[in-house]
């Protein structure tokens, strides 16, 4: 009997202010042409667009359908010079509002979830790993996603799984090309697979071992 095909789902950004062409699309887009299945993987990518009534109703929609072994969301720093490796995202203090004028609704915001969340695994040795690579592009932690669409997301994601979310901040692409940033995000997702497999064979062996 065969085993099902484990899925990993990336996301990128639609337009918004300044960011008319939005450089997290532009990147995921491209990893179809990247031959992301040799990890063994199906890759689905999805734009979301900046709304969070949108991000309420279908990022948990996305996890129900797929089932990903990784949910990658991807948005643009216009600030980074390079990926950013998101440590955390908080569950209030979204003040900004998204491309139809509207805020999260407070049933979204007053709940009785973590105040912040963060991955299970460890972002920096993620990123040193990521580094060894030598991906041509400059990769750092952050503690900040912004309190924006992205962070929103990335907590609506991580309350879902905080073993199996990342959010990555991608700079302009005035700094580095699409391709490039494209390449160092399969970079990120062939180390996240591999860590979330080894976790779960420790979690099986941990349980023979009993």
């Amino acid at each position: 009997m065969s085993m099902k095909e484990e899925t990993v789902v990336v996301t990128g950004f639609g337009p918004f202010g300044e960011h008319k062409v939005n450089s997290s699309w532009e990147c995921v887009k491209l990893l179809p042409t990247l031959n992301i299945e040799e990890l063994g993987v199906k890759l689905v990518i999805k734009q979301i667009p900046v709304s969070y009534e949108y991000i309420d109703d279908n990022v948990p929609a996305l996890w129900k359908e797929h089932n990903p072994i990784l949910m990658v969301h991807v948005g643009v720093n216009g600030a980074a010079d390079g990926l950013l490796l998101e440590q955390k995202a908080h569950r209030t203090g979204y003040d900004g509002t998204d491309i139809h004028g509207k805020l999260p609704s407070p049933r979204q915001t007053d709940s009785s979830t973590p105040d912040i969340i963060g991955p299970l695994y460890d972002v920096s040795q993620l990123k040193d790993k990521v580094v060894e690579s030598d991906v041509g592009v400059p990769v750092c932690v952050s503690c900040n996603a912004g309190r924006y669409l992205c962070e929103y997301t990335y907590y609506t994601s991580l309350n879902i799984s905080s073993l199996r979310t990342i959010f990555i901040h991608v700079p302009p692409l005035s700094k580095f090309s699409a391709k490039q940033i494209s390449a160092a995000l399969k970079t990120v997702i062939c180390s996240l697979v591999q860590h979330v497999h080894d976790h779960e064979s420790n979690q099986i062996n941990a349980i023979l071992d009993e």
